[in-house]
C-alpha cells in the first residue's frame, strides 16, 4: 500500500514538474513576442516610392525621405529601431513594406535578410556576410548623374568598379573625406554641399571592369557578355558566393601569415583598400594559372637553399591551412588545382613581381 502511495506521489510529482516547465516556456515565448513587438515599431509614412531596378534598400529610403520632406535618413531608421549592421531579420520585411508602402514580395528581395550567423539573402543569392558592405555606402557618380538611384549590388565586397561606365565607385566625399552615411542630407549630397554626381571617377583597367560586369551579371542571374575574355572558363562557370570568395581569397594571400589570417576575416573596409584586393586577385587570375603561381611565390613565408617539393609547400602551408578542404566550393578546388600546378613547376617557385 505505502508502495503504491508512493508511486502515486511520484507521478503527481511529475505531472507538477512538467505543468511547471510548460508555464515557464509559455511565459518566455509570450515575452519574447511582447518583446519583438516593441522592438519592432510601425511607421507609415504618408507618401510612397516604387522600388526600382536592383535598388538597394538604402537608395529606397532615402527618395521615400525625401518625398516625406525628412532630412536624410537617420531620423527613419532610428524611428524604425534598424540594426546598425544592416542585416535584418525576416520579422522586418512586414515593418519595412507598411512603412515604404511596397507589396511584401516586391520589397523582400531588396532587404539584406540574415539567414544564418554567416549568410545573408539579397535580391535572391544566399551570400556570405564577410563579404557584404552594410554599414558603409557606396555610390557611382554617373549612375547618380544618370537615373539618381543606388545599386544593392554596390554593397558587394568586391565590387568596386560601376559595370556600366567603368569608372570607381566612391565611399567617401573628395572634398571633405567624410564617409558616406545615412546622415546625410540627399543620397547625392555631402554635408558640405558638394553633390556626388558632379565628381569625377577615374577609369579602370579592362580586366577590372570584366570583373564588376562578371559580379554584376552573376548578381541579377543574367547571362555573361560574350566579349568577356580575360578570365579562365572556371571562373565565368562559377556561382556569385564562390567568385565573391575567390577574390577575397586571393586578394587575402600574404608572405606573413599573420596579415594572411588577418585580410580574411576581417570585415569590409574602405573602398580604397577592397579595391587595391580586388586589383591583386584579379592579376592573379589573369593569364591562369600563370599569375596566380607569381602571387603564391610572393605570398611564401620562407626560402631555403636546394628547395625541394616539400620545402616549398610547407613556405605556404598558411595559405593552404586556410582554404576549406572537402567541401563542396567550386573556387577551393580550382585554387587546389592552381596550388598542385605551381609545386610541379620548379621554375614557377621564385619571387614574382607582386
Amino acid at each position: 500500500m505505502n508502495y503504491q502511495n508512493s508511486e502515486f506521489v511520484d507521478h503527481q510529482l511529475a505531472m507538477l514538474t512538467e505543468e511547471k516547465e510548460a508555464r515557464l516556456l509559455a511565459a518566455k515565448y509570450r515575452m519574447r513576442a511582447e518583446y519583438e513587438h516593441l522592438t519592432v515599431p510601425t511607421v507609415n509614412l504618408l507618401i510612397k516610392t516604387e522600388l526600382l531596378p536592383w535598388e538597394s534598400l538604402e537608395s529606397i529610403f532615402f527618395r521615400a525621405s525625401a518625398l516625406n520632406h525628412l532630412s536624410g535618413i537617420s531620423a527613419l531608421q532610428r524611428a524604425l529601431m534598424l540594426p546598425d549592421n544592416g542585416m535584418m531579420s525576416i520579422k522586418r520585411h512586414l515593418q519595412l513594406s507598411v512603412a515604404l508602402g511596397h507589396e511584401l514580395r516586391t520589397l523582400s528581395p531588396a532587404i539584406p535578410t540574415l539567414m544564418s550567423k554567416s549568410t545573408l539573402r539579397l535580391y535572391g543569392n544566399l551570400l556570405p556576410t564577410k563579404q557584404i558592405a552594410l554599414t558603409s555606402y557606396r555610390v557611382c557618380p554617373r549612375c547618380l548623374e544618370e537615373t539618381g538611384y543606388g545599386r544593392s549590388y554596390w554593397s558587394l565586397a568586391s565590387f568596386t568598379v560601376c559595370e556600366t561606365h567603368n569608372c570607381r565607385l566612391i565611399d567617401s566625399c573628395p572634398i571633405c573625406e567624410k564617409t558616406l552615411s545615412g546622415t546625410r542630407p540627399a543620397y547625392d549630397r555631402c554635408s558640405c554641399g558638394v553633390e556626388y554626381s558632379k565628381i569625377e571617377s577615374a577609369s579602370c583597367s579592362g580586366p577590372l571592369h570584366e570583373m564588376s560586369i562578371i559580379i554584376a551579371s552573376k548578381f541579377k542571374n543574367q547571362q555573361i557578355n560574350n566579349t568577356i575574355s580575360s578570365y579562365p572558363n572556371d571562373v565565368l562557370s562559377m556561382g556569385l558566393p564562390d567568385i565573391l570568395e575567390l577574390l577575397a581569397f586571393l586578394g587575402a594571400l600574404s608572405e606573413d601569415p599573420g596579415t594572411t589570417y588577418l585580410n580574411l576575416s576581417r570585415k569590409v573596409v574602405s573602398l580604397k583598400y577592397a579595391h587595391r584586393l580586388v586589383k591583386k586577385a584579379t592579376d592573379a587570375l589573369l593569364d591562369w594559372p600563370n599569375g596566380f603561381h607569381r602571387l603564391l611565390a610572393s605570398a611564401r613565408s620562407f626560402r631555403s637553399y636546394n628547395e625541394t617539393q616539400a620545402s616549398v609547400y610547407k613556405s605556404i602551408s598558411h595559405i593552404t591551412g586556410v582554404i576549406p578542404i572537402g567541401s563542396q566550393q567550386r573556387w577551393s578546388n580550382f585554387i587546389l588545382s592552381g596550388i598542385e600546378s605551381f609545386l610541379s613547376r620548379r621554375d614557377a617557385w621564385g619571387r614574382s613581381s607582386f
